[in-house]
């Protein structure tokens, strides 16, 4: 029952921020202004993203598809993370202190100590 709620809700959120964000699509520029100068991608289309040993320290994710995204070695520190599609992301070595995962969708993610994570597959 879990699964089936977390997966209607992923697909509202995606189909939702399809028309709220303007974040598809990004530039590697239009990227980089949105996560540090704005500090929030708020239902953001991340996919495959190489934010590699980038440092995102108490950015907004919520809600974002980072479905894909390479984000090891990244600082996330106090990043939002609810309610993000984390399907595929390589999480090793990262930084997750005071990370909020509440709701994130976890399938075939690579954690920080190179565990696998697969609770919503």
């Amino acid at each position: 029952m879990k699964k089936q709620i977390l997966e209607f809700m992923t697909f509202l959120v995606i189909s939702f921020g399809l028309f709220v964000s303007s974040a598809s699509a990004y530039s590697l520029q239009d990227l980089y202004e949105t996560l540090v100068n704005e500090n929030r991608c708020v239902f953001c289309d991340l996919i495959g993203a190489d934010l590699m040993g980038a440092d995102l320290t108490s950015i907004d994710l919520s809600y974002a598809d980072l479905s894909y995204a390479d984000l090891s070695y990244a600082n996330l520190t106090g990043v939002n993370l609810s309610y993000a599609n984390l399907t595929g992301v390589n999480l090793s070595y990262t930084d997750l202190s005071n990370v909020d995962l509440d709701y994130a969708i976890f399938c075939h993610t690579t954690m920080p100590d190179q565990s696998f994570n697969n609770d919503d597959c």
